[in-house]
């Protein structure tokens, strides 16, 4: 199986109006692998995984003839402690109710492939409820500082479901978008330099800036990551360095 060997490093300059000492500027990173590891259907479902899906969503469901598991990795090389905080985006690519549901998370060391070991083990992180929202947020901070603790190079997140539905067919499920199906989940880890701070920060916009293609457009100044970026116009692709800076009449 071929592993997924990219990453792009989105590194967001902090937008500040004053900063007393230097701080670490934000790393945005995206998925390096995803998709589903699946247990049943074609099969007995019974605990052991069967099958992996790849070049697909990142698909969570919990139905009596089958069960996917949500599976979504990053590379975490380069990155060092402290980190002051550490917040998961992932773009809902469809979902079905009756909602809500409640969805499980957990970390675990990862190796930036798609594998039936996916399918368990880790630590349970947390768990949120699901009512249809476009773009689930969640703080991974304590997982993120206990791979990069640990020496991993990555870190890996598996979702599902809380509770099995009885629902046989057409029964609720959660699906992600992915790196085949953009725009995929995104990482973003803010490292903390001791002494560092940051005050006095209202600019009315944020110009998102692609150097590898030259191509920038302005985003409200309360967005902040890749997906807001896209959706403003900027066009992104695997590999491209991008940044966020203050327009010159704000600094």
């Amino acid at each position: 199986m071929a592993t997924r060997k990219f990453l792009t490093h989105c590194a967001l300059v902090a937008i500040t109006a004053s900063v007393s000492t230097a701080s670490a500027a934000p790393t945005l990173t995206f998925a390096v692998a995803d998709g589903s590891v699946r247990d049943g259907l074609a099969a007995p479902k019974d605990d052991a995984p069967d099958d992996i899906i790849e070049n697909s969503v990142a698909q969570i469901l919990d139905i009596p003839t089958f069960e996917d598991r949500g599976i979504i990795e990053f590379n975490l090389a380069g990155l060092d402690l402290p980190v002051s905080h550490a917040r998961l985006s992932l773009p809902a690519f469809a979902s079905m109710g009756p909602f809500p549901f409640d969805i499980e998370v957990f970390a675990y060391p990862a190796d930036g492939q798609l594998t039936l070991s996916d399918w368990t083990g880790g630590t349970f992180l947390r768990s949120f409820r699901y009512r249809g929202k476009e773009v689930v947020r969640l703080d991974v901070t304590s997982a993120v500082e206990a791979a990069l603790a640990a020496g991993q190079q990555f870190i890996g997140f598996r979702f599902e479901f809380a509770e099995p539905s009885p629902i046989a067919q057409n029964g609720p499920f959660l699906a992600f978008h992915t790196v085949e199906l953009p725009p995929p989940a995104t990482l973003r880890i803010n490292q903390r330099n001791a002494g560092g701070s940051m005050s006095s920060v209202v600019p009315e916009g944020v110009i998102c800036r692609n150097l590898t293609t030259g191509q920038s457009v302005t985003i409200n100044a309360n967005a902040g990551d890749a997906r807001d970026c896209a959706a403003a116009g900027l066009d992104l692709r695997r590999g491209d360095l991008i940044i966020q800076t203050l327009p010159e009449s704000a600094q």
